[in-house]
């Protein structure tokens, strides 16, 4: 794990008031179709990264991004980490949208303290792909 990873993953577990968990995500960067099977079988979608139980996929296209683009993309990944160490996992859409509001307003907040501005809030996630279903 990188030192940039390692600051962000303590800035996640300050931000939700966890202590920074002992374990390491294991962070992999993987073509953009293994994403797109994991959470849209079938469709093309648009997924840059997720977590899956301690594993924080990345799609290989991150490695060209801005850097503070894509640290703000790890950095929502690893919330969800410090969340799934934590025993955070709620499975209802509602629960599931919480996650994410905390995920992303700690993205914007990076992003926007990084001179990153994108015009507004960014809250759309994979999980929306399933929720809109659902609901």
């Amino acid at each position: 794990m990188t030192d940039t990873a390692l600051t962000l993953l303590a800035l996640a577990a300050h931000f939700l008031g966890q202590p920074i968990p002992e374990e390491r995500p294991d962070i992999r960067y993987v073509p953009q179709q293994i994403l797109q099977d994991k959470i849209c079988p079938g469709k093309k979608c648009r997924i840059e990264a997720l977590h899956d139980e301690g594993v924080i996929l990345l799609s290989e296209s991150m490695k060209k991004k801005d850097e503070i683009i894509h640290n703000g993309i790890l950095l929502h990944e690893l919330v969800h980490f410090v969340q799934y160490k934590s025993g955070k996992i709620l499975t209802t859409c509602e629960g599931q949208r919480e996650m994410e509001d905390e995920a992303y307003a700690l993205q914007e907040f990076y992003l926007n303290d990084n001179g990153v501005y994108l015009g507004g809030p960014i809250r759309f996630g994979a999980m929306e792909l399933t929720c809109r279903k659902n609901n």
